[in-house]
């Protein structure tokens, strides 16, 4: 048995050690594949988890989404960066696309020029993937 509860995605949160050897592979896919970037953008704890420390790590913007109808502190479903050019969306698990299509809306709507470089997926197997746009869409 764990001495950590929530073992899902908070394991990566709780877990220094783990948050920093997601955070290296993460950083490595990055520069191994040269994406352009000037902001990451993320949705929820997972993506909040990893995209903050990215950001701070490669000195870039950022842009939060929050999901519809979330109880929270804050009347804005999006803030951060408004003039970001190209971001970088940083989910743990994509399958149908949803959240990537809505961080895209949410974000075009205080930033109407910027595009999207493309999907950090930082999976539960511990091996960060990154898919440009070009090849999403299928679900974008």
């Amino acid at each position: 048995m764990s001495r950590y509860i929530h073992e899902d995605y908070m394991k990566t949160a709780v877990r220094i050690n783990l948050l920093k050897k997601r955070i290296e592979m993460a950083m490595q896919i990055l520069k191994k594949k040269k994406v352009c970037f000037d902001t990451i953008a993320f949705r929820g704890m997972s993506g909040a988890i990893l995209g903050t420390s990215l950001a701070l790590l490669l000195n870039k913007q950022i842009i939060m989404v929050r999901k519809s109808k979330q109880n929270t502190h804050s009347d804005y479903l999006v803030e951060g960066f408004r003039q970001s050019k190209k971001f970088l969306i940083v989910d743990d698990f994509v399958s149908s696309g949803n959240t990537a299509r809505e961080i895209i809306r949410r974000v075009k709507q205080i930033s109407p020029t910027a595009v999207c470089a493309g999907i950090l997926e930082v999976t539960k197997q511990n091996r960060p993937r990154f898919t440009d746009t070009a090849h999403l869409k299928d679900i974008l």
